[in-house]
């Protein structure tokens, strides 16, 4: 039988031995709106020189995923993906990765994908 002050020991241990960044996040950009012609795109930079594979969702004010992907992100590149036009407001939302291994931006993009705005988390 384990005494309380050895559990408590091992889960501190464990929680030393962790390295810093190491549990997968759920990454959220702020809610940007899109109108008109324009559409919102959710890009990944992976900062690590592995392939990575996030899910990455553009996510609607109701909840609603306006539109998602899973690719794999080769080390130093970026990938993402992008709603039709004129989705309103939507935010970025990312999962599957460490924090510190990737950048991620939401942008608000004219009919010829040029980004008029942008913000991160």
């Amino acid at each position: 039988m384990f005494h309380r002050a050895t559990i408590a020991g091992l889960v501190f241990t464990f929680a030393i031995a962790m390295p810093h960044g190491a549990i997968a996040a759920t990454i959220i950009t702020p809610a940007i709106p899109a109108s008109g012609t324009n559409k919102l795109a959710c890009s990944v930079t992976n900062t690590t020189d592995e392939p990575i594979e996030p899910t990455i969702e553009i996510v609607g004010t109701a909840g609603a995923v306006l539109n998602s992907g899973s690719p794999t992100i080769q080390g130093g590149g970026s990938l993402g993906v992008a709603t039709g036009p004129a989705p309103g407001l939507g935010s970025c939302r990312v999962t599957g990765v460490r924090k510190s291994n990737v950048r991620v931006a939401l942008c608000v993009a004219d009919s010829a994908t040029n980004c008029i705005a942008a913000v991160t988390p």
